[in-house]
Parts: structure tokens; sequence; C-alpha cells
């Protein structure tokens, strides 16, 4: 593996934590040491040269075994339990003294020998002697080792890091802690980072196999017993630290937001101990991975940040990242995400709560943050997850976060505190687990509501919502009675606070059938089809007081780009559905240390667009006549007495070839913007009295088009849609309506299809405000037209309280077909047995789905060959038959050719056509 693919993979891992450095391993961990030494020294962890010259600070493989002939390598000891007195520093319970750690040659990562820590019941741990490894003042450090589980299941091998004083005393908070391996058999390699601290002297390191009980952070409940292993090993090798240089690469502000026409401004700092010449690469990367631009500079041996303004083509979201190389190769990798927005549009802060974000539990450091981050996103609604962030030995347990949220509730924002974890503190966390809280509360308010006193006497004046568990739990949809629980609840809040609202978590996929509830926090998951939308909110509407959470699609599966298109038209069918109130799960990734910032995920710009677009506004209609396309109209929910004011389409493409898909006709009288997800637009001018947009997966909201016209539009129809082909008059009806609060008049002309007769195919109508008309056609269709979806054109001439262009057309969609059969035609190459050219076999699916037997005939035919039948004498409701016919030596011939198929009655005149083509 290259040091470019190691820098990747390494910096994919140290993204998703948010950690500036932790990639400056990916090149570290595999070019060789650039500290000279003898092999004899190698194992000591002895350095010749002043750490200053070194990136290797320490390294160790515990070769020295065979000089020493030790069972622990040199400067290392055995941490155990030795019970004399809880005083002493090897007071250490769950460390016994018979797991003896030594150095072993049964295993080892690249040469002879490894030190094994084994268990045979209980948790190992070796340490290095404190002061042996000396290092410098305020570096940051990364350190690396092999490691290898076997015969483990429960317990888990890790590494822990800690900076020491002058004193060779611990630095408090200096220190960092690997992830936990079990590798089953396998070396792996495990890397962590440990940020420098000024009063720095010497690292300890300590080697540990630790059982569940000392890797759980919480006490476990009274009665549970944690399963150990008595019989497991974990090996370790090469154990290095590196100095790695210091990369802090942000933008404007704590937040990586930049609001045009403010433009946005990296700023990169590098700070180096160890003294090399230095070259920073910088490049900024949108949402695609596509490089947009890039930078380099000499890094400055006298600490100044390097300043970069990017050209970026359009607002959205961006990643610039950062290689740090010296004359080998890169030794250092940082990353920030960030936004630039578009101007902002101001919503009315009733609204805007139509759309929110559920706040996590974030570093209490950055929580100050969050006014000017939601301020920026521009939604009015939010769920905080408040009770676990409280500590019951402190005097004012929510002090920080009470601040913001007093702000945030003067921004007008709706909140509603998540009751998401019993807090640690207290009897309630002795009795329940705690993620328990369903049950905690469903016992009598005496047992709880002094937990949650200090909450409700703080904020219960001004924050009415408050959840029962986290968003998304399956508490209340096992619980034998939930809407009971949330009375009880209710009324025992409103001992304390005015008019409190009880929020229940639900998931979509829970019936709500037969439940009371009466405010509900629905979480959409992400597996759920984004079809199935519309149904579910017609199951939700016995619900008083409802909001939906859309949880993202996985990045991983579905690409950064693609997973915040798909979130956002997740969104914009709950709002045509209906849904109240809709919210994200996350919309940014805090990043603490030396920088406390945020960094906006791609949903955060896309979020307030919507928000921004959507919110006052409601859904009045899907324009018919676009097929693939979805093309939904909405209009201000403050409406002009008239109903004209210019309004808005939401419009994507959902299933049309891309030659296809665009919208065309008359949006209104004059220009229209687009707008995409980012808040890019641009001007639309009508062509010949027609606006023409491509369309894409990619929503796109066109504004100022005329939604009188386009509802007038979407309700010119003919009923029934479906019309069967038959050699036989057909009667249908014109529905025109009047969305106007006026009357209009005009005149309707129908073209058709070559072959069709419609009689009579102009109509004048005169209509009322609000007012609707049906008027009787007659049909005559030619049975040679194929079944499926038909665009009539309606050239319209209409007057109400101005003139429109004349001749405004309006596509009108009909499906013809024949009821209660659906026909499915495929075709396969056979080769033949005497080595001629395959021949091709037309396989027809025909399922009733009617009421009645059909009685049946299938016909096919090939340009140069006779045309063929066969029969189908009796087919039973919800069964299916399927006919075949072989055309010979077909597979040269009939390439590029199309195959007719049809189905007709033989008791009657109906028919079912279709053609498929042979490729």
């Amino acid at each position: 593996m290259g040091i470019g693919d190691c820098l990747r993979r390494w910096y994919a891992h140290g993204r998703q934590r948010g950690v500036a450095m932790a990639c400056a391993a990916a090149a570290l961990l595999i070019q060789p040491p650039v500290i000279a030494q003898d092999d004899e020294d190698r194992g000591s962890g002895a350095i010749n040269r002043p750490i200053s010259a070194a990136r290797l600070a320490h390294f160790w493989d515990f070769e020295d075994a065979e000089e020493t002939l030790e069972a622990m390598p040199r400067n290392w000891f055995r941490s155990m339990h030795l019970p004399r007195d809880p005083r002493n520093p090897t007071w250490r319970p769950g460390f016994p003294r018979f797991n003896e750690s030594k150095l072993v040659d049964t295993q080892a990562w690249e040469r002879n020998w490894s030190l094994m820590l084994p268990t045979r019941g209980g948790s190992t741990s070796v340490m290095l002697a404190r002061g042996v490894a000396p290092v410098q003042s305020d570096a940051d450090l990364l350190i690396s080792v092999m490691v290898r589980t076997d015969g483990l299941e429960h317990a888990r091998a890790r590494v822990v890091a800690r900076l020491l004083d002058l004193e060779n005393n611990p630095i408090a908070g200096a220190h960092a802690t690997s992830d936990a391996v079990l590798s089953n058999g396998a070396w792996t390699r495990v890397a962590f980072e440990l940020t420098g601290d000024p009063e720095a002297v010497s690292i300890q390191l300590e080697l540990q196999l630790l059982q569940p009980t000392q890797l759980s952070t919480e006490e476990p409940l009274p009665g549970i017993v944690l399963l150990e292993d008595v019989n497991g090993r974990a090996y370790f090798d090469d154990l290095r630290v590196y100095q790695v240089p210091r990369i802090e690469l942000t933008t404007q502000g704590t937040s990586n937001l930049t609001v045009a026409p403010e433009r946005p401004r990296v700023s990169l700092r590098v700070r180096d101990l160890v003294g090399e010449q230095l070259h920073a690469e910088l490049r900024v990367y949108d949402r695609h991975g596509r490089t947009v631009d890039r930078y380099s500079e000499a890094v400055s041996s006298v600490p100044r940040p390097i300043e970069w303004i990017p050209t970026l083509p359009a607002y959205g979201w961006y990643r610039v990242s950062v290689d740090v190389r010296d004359e080998r190769s890169a030794i250092g990798h940082a990353s920030c995400d960030f936004a630039w927005l578009s101007p902002p549009l101001n919503a009315d802060a009733d609204d805007a709560r139509q759309f929110g974000i559920i706040i996590r539990r974030d570093p209490n450091e950055l929580s100050s943050m969050l006014p000017g981050m939601i301020a920026q996103l521009g939604t009015g609604s939010l769920w905080l997850e408040m009770w676990s962030r409280g500590n019951g030995n402190e005097e004012d347990p929510w002090h920080e976060i009470g601040r913001v949220v007093e702000r945030l509730l003067e921004m007008r924002q709706t909140v509603t505190f998540i009751l998401e974890r019993i807090p640690t503190h207290g009897r309630d966390a002795v009795r329940y687990d705690r993620d328990e809280v369903l049950m905690l509360m469903s016992e009598d308010a005496d047992r709880w509501l002094d937990r949650l006193a200090p909450l409700l006497t703080r904020f219960g004046e001004r924050v009415r919502r408050w959840q029962l568990g986290p968003t998304g739990s399956d508490a209340p949809f096992e619980h034998r009675d939930p809407a009971a629980v949330a009375e009880r609840v209710r009324t025992a809040l409103f001992r304390m606070i005015p008019r409190p609202v009880v929020v229940l978590p639900w998931v979509a996929d829970q019936s709500v059938a037969g439940l009371a509830l009466e405010a509900v926090t629905i979480l959409l998951p992400r597996d759920v089809p984004t079809e199935s939308i519309q149904s579910l909110a017609e199951q939700w509407r016995t619900i008083d007081d409802l909001a939906v959470i859309i949880e993202s699609p996985d990045p991983e599966l579905y690409g950064v780009a693609e997973a915040g298109i798909e979130t956002a038209r997740r969104a914009i069918l709950a709002w045509e559905a209906g849904i109240p109130v809709i919210g994200i799960d996350s919309a940014w990734q805090w990043r603490s240390g030396r920088i406390h910032e945020a960094m906006p995920e791609p949903i955060f710009p896309i979020w307030r667009t919507l928000a921004s677009m959507l919110s006052g506004r409601i859904p009045a209609g899907e324009l018919p006549g676009t097929s693939g396309l979805r093309v939904i109209i909405a209009e201000s929910s403050r409406a002009s007495a008239s109903g004209a004011t210019p309004g808005l389409l939401v419009a994507w493409n959902e299933s049309a070839e891309p030659e296809h898909a665009t919208l065309r006709g008359y949006l209104g009288p004059g220009r229209v913007r687009v707008r995409d997800l980012f808040g890019n637009t641009r001007i639309v001018e009508p062509v010949n009295g027609q606006h023409e947009i491509p369309l894409t997966s990619e929503p796109l909201f066109v504004e100022g088009v005329d939604t009188a016209l386009l509802r007038f539009r979407a309700g010119l129809r003919i009923e029934p849609r479906f019309i069967e082909l038959r050699a036989e008059r057909i009667d249908v009806e014109m529905v025109i309506e009047n969305p106007w609060r006026s009357t209009i008049s005009g005149q309707l002309r129908l073209n058709h299809p070559e072959g069709w007769q419609i009689s009579p195919r102009a109509i004048q109508f005169v209509l009322q405000g609000g007012e609707s008309t049906r008027i009787p056609l007659t049909m005559m269709l030619g049975l040679h037209h194929e079944s499926g979806l038909r665009t009539l054109e309606a050239h319209v001439s209409l007057t109400g309280e101005r003139s429109y262009p004349a001749g405004l057309v309006m596509p009108i969609e009909v499906e013809l077909g024949l009821k209660g059969l659906v026909v499915n035609p495929a075709y396969r190459f056979v080769e033949r047995a005497d080595g001629g050219p395959p021949d091709l076999v037309l396989t027809v699916l025909i399922t009733n789905i009617g009421e009645t037997n059909r009685m049946l005939e299938v016909l096919a035919g090939a340009p140069g060959y006779p045309r063929k039948d066969a029969m189908l004498t009796d087919l039973p409701p919800g069964q299916a038959a399927v006919r075949r016919f072989v055309f010979e030596n077909a597979s040269e011939t009939l390439r590029g050719q199309r195959i007719g198929i049809a189905v007709r009655e033989r008791e009657g005149t109906g028919r079912w056509n279709t053609r498929i083509e042979v490729r």
C-alpha cells in the first residue's frame, strides 16, 4: 500500500471522529523510523538524537527478551491488585495477580517477540514506568501499536496514554484511549492521538486487556452479571510514539458557515516542533467529491496562519482538506467541512415552526453556538435532549445550557425537552436501566417528579413540551397503554407548570390504530419506502399534535450528495402529505479540542432552503401530464382575496428518461426564478409563451408562477382517467374547475391522436368563483393504439381577472388498456440444436385481477414472420397464464425491430396492445 492510499484510509476514519490530526499517522505508520539507532537499542525506547529532531519519539518492538532474559521488557511492569492498603497505588480491584503478562515468541507482528497479556478471569494491565519516555512540552503525539486477540469473546484490548509533569504526576485531562479491539486472531493496527500540554515532560503508556466490568463507564444494575473471559490473550507489538504537526484548519467563525455576499475564507495554522521544512497543499471538494479549487504554500517556520479565499462555483456544502508534507511524504492531514449559504430569506417565526431539528447532547463548551446555528438554519422547532445533561452533584446542573435555552426561546423557537435517559444519580438510577424512561414515568409521580423538579423549576414556565424517551424509542409502542402514561405524566406536571404537553416517541412502522395518542414525535426510518409516506400520513390523521423526524439515508450507501437529495425528497413529500412539523436528526458535527467548532453536514444548507421555501406555504395539487416528473403546486397559506398571488412549484425527475425530463408550459406572465436545494438561483424567461426547465433527481423550486392558473391546469381532466380500448362508443366527462374566487370564461379545444374521434372537440365554459363543471364527451378509439398513458392537448383560451395568452396548451393524461388485466411480455434468445442463429422466444404473462373469468386470444407479430396466436379459454380471477411464441433464427433478423403483442377478448371488442424492442 502506498503512502497516499494509507493516508486516505486514515483520513476517512479520522474525519468521522472530527480530529484534525487523526490522519497524520498515515505516512508515519508505514515509513521507516527516521531515528538512527542500533538494533540492540530499538527495544529499549532509548533515542540517540534529541526528540526535537525526530518524528519517531519512542519505539518498542519487544525484541529485547533474548538479550535481557527477563519475562517483561525493560522499563515495563505489571499493574495488578495488591490489596494491602487502599491508599497504595497498587490498590486496583479487577486486576488479579495471577494474570501474568510476559514476552513470548509464539506470536509476533514482524520479527520474533511480542508482549502477551493473558486472562484467567479479571483484567490485565502492563504499564511503562514513569519518566522513562520524555516528550516535548506541548507536542502533539500519535500512538500506534499492532494488536492481536485470541480466545476472547467478552474482553477487549486497548492502549491508554497519559502525559506526566515534571514531578511524574498525570496531568489532568491530558490522556487518551484507543478503541477497544477484538481481532479474533488477526493482527490489527490501532492508532490514536494525544494532544500536547505545556506542562508535559514525559508520556506513560498502559497496555490493557479489559473485561466488560472495567470497560464499562457505568455501574452495572443490581442483579446484572457481566460475563467474563477466563481463557484468552492479547498480544501487543510494534508500539510507536510519533510527534506530529499540530494542524488547525478552519473557516470563518466557530460554525464554519458563511453567508453571502461574504465569501468563505480558509485559515490554516501548522505548528511543528521537529523543525523540518514543510509544505501545505490545500484542496476544496464539493459534495460530489470533485475538486473545485486548490492552493499550496510553504509552511513558515514562524507560526502564522495561511489565509486563502477559494473560488467556489456556487452556494453549497464543501470540504477543505490539507496535506502537510515533508521532503519524503505526507506527515499530516486535516479537513474541515463548511457551507457557503445564500442570502437569507426572511421567514415568519410562526411559519418556520413547520421545520425543525433534534439537538443531540453536545459538548457543554459548544452549547453556546446553538442559537447562532439555529438562526442560520432558519427553522423554528427543535428537540433538545436535556435530562442527562444535568449532574446531581452540581449546584446548578443546567446553568450553561439554561442560558442557551433562554436565548432560543427569545428567538421564538418551539422547544421540546427530550427526557432521553434517566440521570445516573438518584434512586431511580438504581432501579431502572437508564433508557427505561417510560417505565420510570409509569410509576407513581412521587418516584420521579423530584428528579425532574430542577428542570421544571427553571424552564417549566416557558417550555411546555416534554418528550418521554429518545426519538425513535420502541418503549411507548411496547407499553400496554402509552396514552394513559402520557396523561398521568401530564397531570403530574400540571402541579408545577402551566399547560404541559407530554409527547410520546414513536416509529413510523408501528401502528397507531386504536390508540388515543395526542402528541407524538414519529421517527421515519431510512428504510421506510418513500412512496409509503402518503399512506402513513393518512394513518396519523387522528394525532392532534404530530411531528415527523426524517432519518437521513446512510451516506456510505447513498453517497454524500444523494443522501441529502433523498432526505429533501422525503421531507417534501411529508410536507405535501400534510405533516404539520417535520424535523431531521442531525445537521452538523461537533468538533472539540483546541478548537471548539461545529461543522455543517450537507443537509444543513438543504434544510435551510426547504424551510425558507416551504414554510408558510401549503400544497395545492400536482401538475398532470408530466409523465415521470413530480411537480407539486404550492401556494401561500395567506393567499390574497383573488387567489392570484405568485406561488411556487416544487419539481424533480422521478423516472423519466433524461431527454424527456423537462417541465414545459406557461407558468406565469413573465420570467420565473429557479432555485436549487442550496439556494442558487437562475432566471428562466418564457420563449414563445412557454417556460422550459430541465429537471434531475434533485428537487428545484420555481418561484413566481401563477398558482391559480396551474391549479386550473391541474384540475382539467377527463374522467374516468382509465379508458378501455374497445371498438364502440365510449362516454366520458371533461372536468373543469375554477380555482379563482372570481368568474372565469373561455374556450377549450381538444387535440387528439390520429384515429381518435372526440365529440364535441370545442367546449365553451363560464364558471363562477370556486365552481366546477362536467361536460359529457363521446370518444371512439382506434384499436391499433398501444395501451398505457396517452397525453391529449387542450388548447385553452381563458379570461378572468386578466386575459391570458390565447391557446394555452394544457396536457391531459388518460390511460388506455383493458380493465382487470395485467400483461407482462418478455423475450429471450435460445440456442438451436442445429447450430443456426438462436431463436427468439417471446413470453407473455397475463394476470386476471378482475372479478370474472376471461376468454382471451393472444397475438404476436414481428417483421418478416407470420402472425402467431394462442388461446386462453378460461382464465379465472386471481390466476395467471403464460403463452410462448417462438420466432426461429431471429437473433439477427429481429435485433433493432419491434414485436407487437395484443390481447383481445374473444367475446367482446376489448383489446390490449403493446410493442417491445428487441435489443
